[in-house]
C-alpha cells in the first residue's frame, strides 16, 4: 500500500490533505512546527499523529497536533434547569402570520425552495437547494444536511475571506473536489457542491475574486 502522507494547512478545506507524496519544498511554503501551521505553511504529521486522527475522526487540528482531546466545557446540569415559560409574544405573533409569511419562515429554516438566506456565526448546517451568504467570519465549520429525494440536492454558499487572515474553512473530507482549493485574506469565494445519487458521492467547486 502507498505511504500516505497527511498535512494540515489552514486555507485548505478541513484543514487536513491527503497526498500520495510528500510536497517539495522548493514549490510549497513547507514548516514543522504550529506556529508554521498558523503562519499558512504545509505542515506533514507524524506518525502518531496520523494514528491519533484515525482513533479520533472528529477530533480538531490543534487537537491532533497535541494528541490530546480538549476537556468540554460544563454547563449546568439539564436536568436541574427550569423550562422556559412560553412567549406570549411569540404565540400571539404564530396566530396573526399569514400563510406567506409562514411559508416564508419555513423557507429560511432550510427546507429545500431555492432561498437565500444570510447569516454569521462560525458552524452551519447546509440544507440542499438554500443559498447561504455568509459575513466576514475568520472560521466556517460546515457540514452538509442529508440529502433529499426528488430533488438536485445543490448546496451553496459564498463568504468573503477577511482582510486581516484568511478565513479558516472547515468542510466535509467526503468532497471530491476540482482542484485542492485555498483560502485567501481579502477574497471573495462562491463555493458549489452537488450530491451525485447514483455515486453516493459530493462533488464541489470554489470560485474565488
Amino acid at each position: 500500500m502507498a505511504t500516505q502522507h497527511v498535512y494540515i494547512q489552514k486555507s485548505a478545506p478541513g484543514g487536513f490533505v491527503t497526498l500520495g507524496k510528500a510536497l517539495n519544498s522548493d514549490n510549497y511554503p513547507v514548516g514543522t512546527t504550529w506556529q508554521d501551521y498558523l503562519d499558512g505553511k504545509w505542515v506533514k504529521l507524524t506518525t502518531a499523529q496520523k494514528a491519533f486522527r484515525t482513533e479520533h475522526p472528529e477530533a480538531s487540528i490543534e487537537e491532533v497536533w497535541n494528541m490530546a482531546l480538549n476537556e468540554p466545557e460544563q454547563g449546568p446540569d439539564p436536568e436541574l434547569a427550569p423550562e422556559p415559560a412560553p412567549d406570549p409574544t411569540l404565540e400571539s405573533l404564530s396566530k396573526n402570520l399569514t400563510e406567506n409569511e409562514r411559508a416564508a419562515i419555513i423557507a429560511n429554516l432550510g427546507l429545500a425552495d431555492s432561498k437565500v438566506v444570510q447569516t454569521e456565526g462560525q458552524e452551519h448546517t447546509l440544507q440542499p437547494n438554500v443559498r447561504y451568504d455568509f459575513s466576514d467570519a475568520g472560521r466556517l465549520v460546515i457540514t452538509l444536511a442529508a440529502p433529499q429525494d426528488g430533488i438536485a440536492n445543490e448546496y451553496r454558499f459564498s463568504f468573503d475571506s477577511p482582510e486581516q487572515q484568511a478565513t479558516q474553512l472547515v468542510l466535509p473530507e467526503s468532497i471530491i473536489w476540482a482542484g485542492i482549493p485555498t483560502v485567501r485574506a481579502g477574497h471573495h469565494y462562491e463555493v458549489t457542491i452537488i450530491y451525485n445519487g447514483a455515486k453516493e458521492a459530493y462533488y464541489g467547486i470554489i470560485n474565488e475574486w
